[in-house]
């Protein structure tokens, strides 16, 4: 009987700082905001609809299940596959528990970035552009610092998300048996 390859080296098995997981998470959804956040408001492109779609889906997703969703993508052969042959460990470590705490915060993120970058009014640019400026300086002189004040907020929803995961763990008889399995990474 041929016994099944384990996925998980279970001596080198530890729980992965939540704190600063989801630290890292926040600064890489918050990076992709802005790109993101810019092309979704201002431009038009075919498959936007979809595109939309698919970046909103894990907001329809608890967090257990959208980590238990990417367990399974990142388990299954054809994908572990290739991140072996690229030589990338997803599974159980820091950097997977990373990638799902982003997976749930960058559409969050997303949804505000464009929503900040549809609420500048155009006229800013088309005066910054009459005074002789760029669209790289219009972008970075006008239009992103416009931006940040007003994607300050979504900063805010991901720290009250964070607090209220971390108080979601910590709850005595709650999920935190299964959420502790989601949590586990290799040192």
């Amino acid at each position: 009987m041929r016994k099944k390859k384990e996925i998980v080296d279970q001596d080198r098995i530890r729980m992965v700082p939540i704190p600063e997981a989801y630290f890292h998470a926040e600064v890489i959804a918050g990076f992709l905001r802005i790109p993101a956040g810019h092309v979704l408001a201002r431009r038009a492109f075919r498959g936007k609809l979809l595109l939309e779609t698919l970046m909103d889906l894990p907001m329809t997703m608890t967090p257990l299940v959208a980590g238990v969703g990417l367990l399974f993508l990142l388990g299954s052969d054809p994908v572990r596959s290739v991140l072996d042959q690229v030589g990338i460990e997803m599974l159980f470590t820091p950097w997977g528990t990373i990638l799902a705490q982003t997976l749930i915060a960058a559409p969050i993120m997303t949804r505000t970035g464009r929503a900040a970058f549809a609420a500048i009014d155009i006229r800013y640019e088309q005066a910054a552009r009459t005074l002789g400026l760029t669209a790289g300086q219009i972008f970075f002189r006008v239009t992103l610092p416009i931006a940040v004040y007003l994607n300050i907020s979504s900063g805010e929803l991901g720290i009250a998300l964070v607090c209220a995961c971390l108080l979601i763990i910590r709850i005595p008889g709650s999920t935190a048996a299964a959420m502790d399995q989601c949590l586990l990474c290799r040192s």
